[in-house]
């Protein structure tokens, strides 16, 4: 079972469909993590994904990721995927050199492994396949594939302890008030509002965020709400209260940019300063233990508030669709 965890932009999830249809192939692995909760056989969770990844080479991602995040929570088992993460790395050391590697933008190298018919193989695929997958990168892919018709999508199954979630923030670049104005509604919600003296920076743990705007770096601690968990995570409450009640914008409003981990606070800032934004949102990452949890209570994150590294180069492997597949009619 793949359980898919925030709300999509539609318009987003065309353009998947579109270019996999117009290229016949999948271009980008869905990064997955083997929670080891058993399926709980859950309506809300997706099952077009469930065939993914049928290579152990795929599989074998974890051989190139790094992540000192912590693992499982929530409802997972104490040692929630630790056996595919000893498989992974067991297997990796013994397959020798990696079959085909690559260094992207940060610097990380990402590294591929075949691993043909054989008991390692097998072994691999049960411990993939042993429990709940969750999508940690991919939500619009994932659907894509479901609204496609495909009987599968290409994927890459890894581990909560293999990876790290980085910041994702925002840009505004076009407020609905003075900055001031802003500060004076966010007060008036219950908002705590503290001006910085130093740079903008993303906080170090949750509670509070930063706000950049007019030269001007704000701390402000948001007003929770009642319902606990996955309402009251930042993220959550800066579409609820700062973006919504506040300025007035929908998640999707085409002044809002999401900005992930790769892009650090000192870019934002730029923006802002060179005239290209007028607010930039700050925002502690979610923790992978928080991230977990949220999925395995069927609880939907929201739009755009995890960013996990490593995650695998698109290109490094290729999915072909088969003619009849790539070009299925759709409702």
């Amino acid at each position: 079972m793949v359980i898919r965890n925030e709300d999509v932009f539609i318009a987003k999830v065309r353009e998947r469909v579109a270019l996999a249809e117009a290229t016949g192939h999948l271009l980008s692995p869905v990064l997955l993590l083997q929670t080891g909760n058993r399926a709980g056989g859950d309506p809300g969770a997706s099952d077009s994904g469930s065939g993914a990844s049928d290579g152990g080479g795929a599989s074998g991602g974890g051989g190139a990721s790094g992540g000192g995040a912590a693992s499982g929570g929530g409802g997972a088992r104490p040692n929630a995927g630790e056996a595919l993460h000893r498989a992974l790395a067991e297997a990796t050391d013994a397959a020798g050199p990696p079959a085909a590697t690559d260094t992207d933008q940060a610097g990380r190298t990402h590294a591929i492994w075949l691993e043909g018919p054989g008991p390692r193989q097998d072994e691999l695929l049960a411990l993939a396949g042993a429990g709940e997958l969750v999508v940690a990168d991919g939500n619009h892919r994932s659907l894509a594939a479901q609204i496609g018709e495909l009987p599968r999508f290409l994927a890459v199954v890894t581990t909560p302890g293999s990876v790290a979630i980085q910041p994702y923030n925002r840009l505004v670049s076009e407020l609905t008030s003075t900055p001031d104005e802003l500060l004076d509604r966010l007060r008036a919600a219950g908002a705590r509002v503290e001006q910085v003296a130093g740079p903008a920076a993303v906080p170090d743990s949750g509670g509070t965020i930063q706000l950049y705007a007019a030269g001007t770096t704000y701390a402000v601690t948001l007003p929770s709400g009642p319902g606990g968990g996955v309402e009251n995570l930042d993220h959550a409450l800066v579409e609820r209260v700062l973006l919504r009640d506040a300025l007035g914008l929908d998640p999707g409003d085409k002044r809002i940019t999401y900005v992930g981990g790769d892009y650090p606070a000192r870019w934002l800032v730029g923006e802002v300063d060179a005239g290209r934004a007028e607010l930039a949102i700050l925002i502690a990452p979610v923790t992978v233990q928080d991230f977990v949890a949220v999925n395995l209570a069927r609880q939907k994150m929201p739009r755009k508030s995890t960013w996990f590294t490593p995650k695998a180069r698109a290109g490094l492997v290729l999915a072909e669709l088969g003619r009849d597949t790539a070009e299925t009619p759709r409702d």
